[in-house]
């Protein structure tokens, strides 16, 4: 997705139809792309270990996000780095 695009539609959509008597002011600060991030190298694979001997059941891994921009450069620069 675009950010800036994302962005635009949200405060459209957050500014249209506010609830009664709420006055919406938004003032962007920072963006940040999104990323992903493939969870099987040796930390994630020890981390599914424990997960599994301490609970006893196969872990399940669901993808999930938040807003942190710095994570995104961080994240584009590892990939080019060939890491895993």
């Amino acid at each position: 997705m675009d950010v800036k695009e994302v962005g635009q539609k949200l405060i459209a959509a957050l500014e249209r139809d506010p609830p009664w008597g709420v006055t919406v002011e938004v003032t962007p600060e920072v963006t940040g792309a999104g990323g992903t991030r493939r969870a099987m190298p040796p930390r994630f694979r020890a981390a599914r270990k424990a997960l599994r001997d301490g609970y006893g059941k196969e872990p399940v891994s669901i993808g999930c996000g938040g807003s942190i921009p710095f994570v995104e450069p961080f994240s584009r620069s590892w990939a080019a780095s060939g890491a895993p």
